[in-house]
């Protein structure tokens, strides 16, 4: 493995997309044409607003419209937890996408349990995640076996037996992903000693094999056949993980961690987000594509509101409204009128002061 050069050291092979030696050789053809070099501050800002745009560019994409299905089960999204309830002999009916993207979205909502796992698990899928959910060992058992095909897998948060550790690679032996971590001492302890039992590593039998297609022939469970006809047990009578290649467990013990490192090389441990497959990437969630094939629902209730058109007011309304308008500014401005001619009159006439004085006392 070549170490990385250190702050201030050149790399002898350059950058990885070699921008440095286009960068240079530019700069020497610039200079042997006779033509005076751009100003550095000026490159600088360029570059850095072409890569701007190009990032917003990236992250503003449009995103198109839904698909009725996607809005199908943002709807039934809406309505999980009746459908868990009273849902049974429904729920099996569906296909096998639309209960996967239920069982995430009751996950989010911590509605999975025994009865709602076993009613949406199905054998097609390659993905599941259980992540902090409150269900038992066994049925953590009946799921994984029925998801033969599973190829990421997380369970971190779930309380699971040391049998159950065992029997993974018997029940998804083409599990690639496997995420796991608890904060329980326990169950850390449990995790720990079953790892050994699964994670793949070299076997070493007692007789040579004759070529290597009897060795590519042969069945990855639990036996190897040897060329005396007798099988050689993997790892006792459980299967381990033979394609297993990303192994996540965020609060790995350092004894742990060293025994995996040392033994079982194959397999990364806690990848980085960004040197690892979408899949592998311990930022996104498992079921996190799942997700985003569902409608939000509150966008399906925009839909259901009618559009109002802005109401256009014809020509002849207009003069209706003008004409009402200034006849009532009329018939104010005369009354206005007539009650400033009654004061004054009231203030010529002295008879009419008296009688006026005469009814308000």
């Amino acid at each position: 493995m070549l170490a990385a050069p250190h702050d201030g050291e050149e790399d002898a092979w350059g950058d990885e997309d070699g921008t440095s030696q286009l960068a240079g050789a530019t700069e020497n053809e610039r200079h042997r044409d006779g033509a005076k070099p751009a100003n550095a501050a000026l490159r600088h800002r360029l570059q850095s607003s072409r890569e701007a745009s190009s990032s917003r560019t990236v992250e503003q994409q449009p995103r198109g419209a839904y698909t009725l299905q996607a809005y199908s089960l943002g709807c039934l999204g809406h309505y999980v937890q009746e459908l868990l309830e009273v849902g049974k002999e429904v729920l099996p009916l569906l296909p096998p996408d639309a209960k996967a993207s239920l069982l995430a979205i009751a996950r989010r909502q911590r509605l999975i349990d025994d009865s709602a796992l076993d009613l949406l698990t199905d054998s097609s899928w390659t993905c599941l995640d259980l992540s902090d959910s409150i269900i038992t060992d066994s049925a953590v058992q009946t799921a994984l076996g029925r998801t033969p095909q599973l190829l990421s897998l997380d369970l971190t948060g779930c309380k699971v037996s040391q049998q159950t550790i065992r029997l993974l690679g018997s029940w998804c032996p083409q599990l690639q992903v496997l995420r796991i971590g608890t904060t329980d001492v326990s169950e850390s302890h449990i995790w720990a000693v079953g790892l050994k039992h699964i994670m793949p590593t070299v076997i070493q039998v007692e007789n040579v094999m004759d070529s290597w297609e009897v060795l590519a022939s042969e069945d990855q469970g639990t036996a190897v056949h040897s060329p005396s006809g007798q099988n050689v047990s993997r790892s006792g009578s459980y299967s381990r993980l033979t394609k297993l290649e990303y192994l996540s467990w965020p609060q790995m013990p350092n004894k742990t961690a060293q025994l995996l490192a040392h033994k079982f090389p194959k397999v990364v441990v806690n990848p980085k987000p960004g040197l690892c497959p979408e899949q592998a990437n311990p930022a996104i969630a498992v079921d996190e594509p799942l997700i985003l094939s569902v409608a939000p629902f509150w966008e399906q209730e925009q839909l259901l509101v009618p559009v109002k058109d802005e109401y256009v007011v014809p020509l002849s309304e207009k003069f209706r409204m003008a004409y009402v308008s200034r006849a009532e500014r009329v018939a104010a401005k005369a009354e206005r009128n007539y009650q400033q001619r009654v004061r004054r009159k009231l203030r010529n006439d002295t008879v009419l002061q008296a009688l006026a004085r005469f009814k308000f006392l």
